[in-house]
């Protein structure tokens, strides 16, 4: 160039054309229902580095399996997304009587109807009064794993399904088919969260 060296000068130009990474991730996780969470996008890159990064808001209205998504753009102008997937669940406070809870064997007679009983609440310990269905299944269970026994004391008349007892307090009648008699089982109850609320019990003739 005019006024410039007459011998030639090397020039080096660093080119990023590399997205940056992201490892969004939701905290805490699981999240009680109406609660607050974070999400973090996790991102990097190792050659312009991140001019900006940031991830939606973490949705808490409804319980279940969820995903917020999260973005990030380096100092070169590439730009990247991602999702962090996390759930939302009940605050369960369960069982009650006449099913013990700990890890402690209710011994039931196979046929019966068991009360299960339970409160649901959010975040705020308010109680959740909204709740349809739940579902029961049973688990083979090694009856000889050195736990300890309680009688279960007492059964319901029938199988009647969801009772919403309101403030928060529900009722499930479980009918246990005969064919449980000299077993034990793990009973998970299945509230539409993700997430299943156990009890042990063992059952006789």
């Amino acid at each position: 160039s005019d006024g410039g060296s007459s011998s030639p000068v090397t020039v080096t130009i660093k080119r990023d054309a590399t997205k940056p990474t992201l490892n969004p991730s939701v905290s805490p996780n699981p999240v009680l229902l109406n609660g607050s969470a974070t999400a973090s996008p996790g991102a990097s890159d190792n050659l312009s580095g991140i001019a900006s990064a940031s991830c939606g808001a973490v949705d808490t209205s409804s319980v279940g399996s969820k995903s917020v998504s999260c973005s990030a753009t380096d100092n070169a102008g590439n730009s990247n997304s991602a999702s962090a997937s996390y759930s939302v669940s009940y605050k369960f406070v369960g069982f009650s009587q006449p099913v013990d809870n700990n890890g402690v064997l209710n011994v039931a007679k196979a046929g019966s109807a068991i009360p299960l009983k339970w409160r649901l609440l959010d975040a705020s310990d308010s109680p959740v009064t909204s709740l349809s269905s739940v579902s029961v299944t049973a688990a083979s269970l090694n009856c000889s794993l050195g736990t300890t026994a309680d009688q279960l004391e007492e059964v319901a008349a029938g199988s009647s399904g969801l009772q919403n007892l309101g403030d928060g307090y529900y009722q499930f009648n479980w009918k246990t088919p005969t064919s449980y008699a000299k077993s034990c089982k793990t009973m998970n109850l299945d509230l539409g969260e993700g997430s299943k609320r156990t009890a042990l019990f063992q059952f006789t003739k």
